[in-house]
């Protein structure tokens, strides 16, 4: 898969089904590390989404709590979307063998 200019780009970690198992996540989650962006700039993606925030928990950039969010919305005018299910999603590109759409 290529990810292109124009793309919107979703990632999935699961935390939906973590929290059905296991409870309320506390302050570490899965995400991006901000080093990340850069790469996904170089693509010129239209947007972003994720099934949980953007940012990884702990950040591990002293004094930002949401890196990735900045650089996306304020550095880069991507827009982004938070918290999506995309477990359903997932079940049904893989059930059709098809990972690209729209």
């Amino acid at each position: 898969m290529r990810i292109e200019s124009g793309d919107a780009v979703f990632v999935r970690t699961g935390p939906w089904r973590r929290i059905a198992e296991k409870g309320p996540v506390n302050r570490q989650m899965p995400g991006l590390y901000a080093f990340r962006v850069k790469w996904l700039k170089q693509r010129d993606i239209a947007l972003f989404g994720r099934d949980g925030v953007q940012d990884v928990r702990p950040t591990r950039v002293e004094g930002v709590d949401q890196p990735v969010h900045l650089l996306f919305l304020v550095a880069m005018g991507t827009p982004l979307s938070d918290n999506f299910d995309l477990d359903a999603l997932s079940q049904a590109v893989a059930q059709r063998r098809r990972w690209t759409f729209f």
